[in-house]
């Protein structure tokens, strides 16, 4: 172990074990403090959660495969591979513990940076995922539950071969956005690939070692904007405001599911358009990627993705007060390619006046989709959340992205899509 961490350790002993109620502190006066080392078998790896039929976490002790001090984590993922599931692996690291009370890092009011040191084993590149727990993890009969625990954005990284370092920067913004206390993250959440397998020989090997946060004396508040774009699009005056250029534009997006729905959280994240055939792509070389996960196919829920309606309104505010005084003559509009090998598609609603539309596309086909006008969506509140009446252009509710759960008992294939190009469009 690491002699720094031994005196984070017992300087933190010596102040805190006459309580064993842990309070969200952290380490400033460190630039960079490592939270998990793997070194102590029942505080480092003992209290990590596992979900969606993981596959195995363990102790390593091969010095090939450890960065620094005596031992790492051997991760061994595959996923849930049952005939109605086909979720991402992933494990949560805690961020505080009441059983060990050095273990205290939840306060991430100046913590710029997490990071780590993952090694892959495999000859192929291979990707893992970052993002935070959300609120407490539920338990069903003592073990956490995979839909019972809410996560943010994902943020993915391609690892090659060998030791990588991945660097992942805190965006406190964003954070609170997804409904996070900045002073209370519980958890570090990393995801890997689905595998195809339950056969431990068929999981890939990788190594994690070194799980560090790194302190800045103060974190400066950058306000959430957008770079709206004005073009015109099919002879449309049109406002781009989400065309998957930027590394922050995932983060404007988070799933949820309206029950306990078997199937896996959708895969979402920024890629090269052109790797799933996306090759008219005419606003640049990225597109965001919605991975749809089958399920039973019996359930009557929706999986569904959502933009946020805070994103909507500095959408409308960047195309000017002319959208407020007359609303009839604008609309929401993004396009959409359908990168699965069957015709499928989604509902399209915006949360909070009922009104929707269903979109269906061939398969290795773009198509553009456009809402009502925003003056349409004013006059459609749902009266059951709304009893006062709702008026879409002054508080706008996130825009939802929801389908039903597919069944795969024949067909084991995800369904991609890639969206781009989001937009407010002049219709009249």
């Amino acid at each position: 172990m690491k002699k720094s961490f031994i005196k984070i350790i017992c300087l933190l002993l010596s102040v805190m074990l006459m309580t064993s109620f842990v309070s969200c502190g952290g380490d400033t006066a460190e630039n960079k403090v490592i939270i998990n080392s793997f070194e102590v078998f029942d505080r480092d790896i003992q209290l990590l959660n596992v979900f969606n039929r993981f596959g195995r976490l363990e102790e390593n002790v091969d010095k090939t495969y450890v960065k620094s001090g005596e031992k790492s984590l051997h991760v061994m993922p595959f996923g849930g591979r049952i005939i109605s599931n086909t979720a991402n692996p992933f494990f949560m690291i805690p961020t505080t513990s009441n059983r060990f009370p050095e273990l205290n890092y939840c306060d991430f009011s100046k913590v710029s940076k997490v990071s780590f040191w993952i090694y892959n084993a495999e000859e192929t590149e291979l990707n893992v995922g970052i993002g935070f727990q959300v609120g407490d993890i539920t338990t069903v009969g003592g073990r956490p539950a995979a839909d019972k625990v809410q996560r943010t954005a994902t943020e993915y990284y391609t690892i090659k071969n060998g030791w990588n370092y991945v660097d992942f920067a805190v965006r406190h913004e964003y954070l609170k956005l997804h409904g996070i206390k900045i002073n209370e993250v519980m958890g570090i959440a990393i995801e890997f690939d689905y595998v195809w397998s339950n056969d431990f020989e068929d999981a890939p090997d990788l190594y994690i070692d070194d799980l560090s946060l790194s302190y800045v004396n103060s974190v400066a508040s950058n306000p959430i904007t957008l770079n709206v774009t004005k073009k015109i699009i099919d002879g449309r005056e049109s406002w781009v405001f989400l065309d998957y250029e930027t590394p922050d534009q995932p983060w404007y997006f988070y799933a949820r599911m309206s029950t306990a729905p078997m199937a896996g959280q959708p895969v979402v994240k920024q890629v090269f358009a052109g790797d799933y055939g996306a090759l008219t792509d005419a606003s640049g070389a990225q597109g965001m990627l919605m991975n749809k996960k089958h399920g039973a196919g019996q359930r009557g829920n929706y999986i569904g993705l959502f933009m946020y309606g805070e994103i909507m309104k500095l959408a409308m505010d960047a195309v000017g007060s002319d959208l407020y005084k007359n609303p009839q003559n604008y609309a929401l509009s993004f396009d959409v390619f359908n990168a699965s090998d069957v015709v499928d598609g989604f509902s399209v609603a915006f949360v909070g006046t009922a009104t929707g539309s269903s979109l269906s596309i061939n398969p290795g086909e773009w198509k553009t989709w456009t809402s009502i006008s925003f003056a349409e969506l004013n006059k459609r509140p749902d009266l059951a959340n709304y009893p006062n009446g709702f008026v879409y252009t002054e508080t706008p509710g996130a825009v939802r992205f929801a389908w039903s759960d597919y069944s795969s008992t024949e067909n084991y294939n995800d369904r991609p899509f890639i969206l781009d190009n989001f937009r407010i469009v002049k219709i009249a």
